[in-house]
């Protein structure tokens, strides 16, 4: 299960998520990661010291590619309790 971290300026988000709505978050990923984060996918939601499980119910929309020189992708996923 991968980690999907929620910065500290992104509360809303996490409180939003542990309230049962679904959220919509960023998440950048490694080449060869892109896989790990499909729709479907369980990831763990973590947020300063809170942690909780979410699932993902979007397909990945890359906002951001560097794959060209090999680095990070950057996508949207939207995430609910499972």
């Amino acid at each position: 299960m991968r980690t999907v971290n929620i910065s500290p300026d992104e509360s809303a988000i996490y409180q939003t998520f542990q309230e049962g709505h679904p959220v919509q978050v960023r998440v950048t990923v490694s080449p060869g990661e892109e896989g790990d984060y499909q729709k479907g996918r369980t990831v763990r939601l973590v947020h300063e010291k809170g942690e909780a499980e979410g699932k993902i119910v979007s397909d990945p929309l890359e906002i951001n590619s560097k794959a060209d020189d090999g680095k990070m992708k950057t996508f949207s996923l939207v995430v609910e309790k499972p």
